[in-house]
């Protein structure tokens, strides 16, 4: 059997094409045909492998063709065809291309739903997402508490997509001095989130949490900022005195610095200690490394 060569093959595409819209001509159906509206049949190797709708039309002296899906002989079906096609000329007709107006409509969509989403949102996302990665499982409380202290009474209930420089300069400002190693990891934060938030096409434009040449324009170096001073080391002779009134006190505080005391641990470490690192039978605290 002699192998059918592929101009053979478009010249029967294009007389079934022609075939199909003489059967559907407005005298047989009623509907009438949009100029550019036609059939698109390919072909395998046993015949015809599918057949589609197909609205060719020229744009800036380029031509373009538009799809409505597969082909279909009925009436309702060659309507609302007909009726896209005629929405689509229109479009040609005043100069628009209509793939061009259909992506211009989907951003419109995505950024108008993006608009609704909150920072806070998109934070809790982010630490869901990432905690997986962190070597300890404390980086996702202290992510988490210092977005809550920070950030969240800020800009938590604000549309990411709208937040700006001046939003995070406000939040920044008033511990930047006084608590600044913690306001420039919160700072960091923030800046993260806030490009998973781009990423995500949930906002656009400049991120206004990023430090260089941006917020150290307006922002004090933190390598220059003035070191808080701490309060003085009580000295050890005092212990005896001091001991009985912290157990006098009693409450979380107290036990708090009774446990630092006896430890000599980190302020932080004692803050920061899960019931998990205790096995009180054994009188063991352990700390993980990091």
């Amino acid at each position: 059997m002699r192998k059918i060569t592929r101009k053979e093959w478009e010249a029967a595409a294009r007389t079934l094409d022609h075939k199909i819209q003489a059967a559907i001509k407005p005298t047989i159906i009623g509907v009438p045909m949009q100029p550019g509206l036609g059939v698109q049949v390919r072909f395998g190797a046993k015949g015809v492998k599918s057949a589609s709708w197909l609205f060719r039309y020229q744009i800036s002296k380029k031509r373009r063709s538009y799809g409505f899906g597969p082909y279909e002989f009925d009436s309702q079906k060659l309507e609302k065809i007909c009726g896209k096609a005629e929405e689509k000329q229109g479009l040609v007709v005043d100069g628009i291309d209509p793939h061009e107006h259909d992506r211009k409509q989907t951003q419109a969509a995505e950024a108008e739903k993006a608009r609704g989403v909150t920072f806070k949102e998109v934070a809790t996302q982010f630490i869901e997402m990432r905690k997986s990665g962190w070597r300890n499982a404390k980086h996702e409380w202290q992510w988490t508490r210092s977005l809550e202290m920070f950030a969240y009474p800020a800009i938590g209930e604000m549309a990411v997509a709208e937040i700006d420089t001046a939003d995070i300069e406000k939040l920044l400002i008033p511990i930047w001095v006084t608590k600044n190693e913690t306001a420039n990891r919160v700072r960091n934060r923030i800046s993260l989130i806030l490009a998973a938030a781009t990423t995500r096409k949930q906002r656009a434009g400049p991120n206004p949490a990023v430090w260089r040449n941006h917020l150290d324009t307006l922002l004090p170096s933190p390598k220059k900022v003035r070191k808080t001073r701490n309060y003085p080391a009580m000295p050890w002779r005092e212990l005896p005195t001091f001991w009985p009134k912290l157990v006098m006190a009693r409450g979380i505080s107290a036990s708090a610095m009774m446990l630092t005391i006896l430890t000599a641990a980190r302020t932080s470490e004692v803050l920061r200690a899960t019931w998990d690192e205790f096995d009180i039978d054994a009188g063991l605290w352990r700390l993980s490394a990091d």
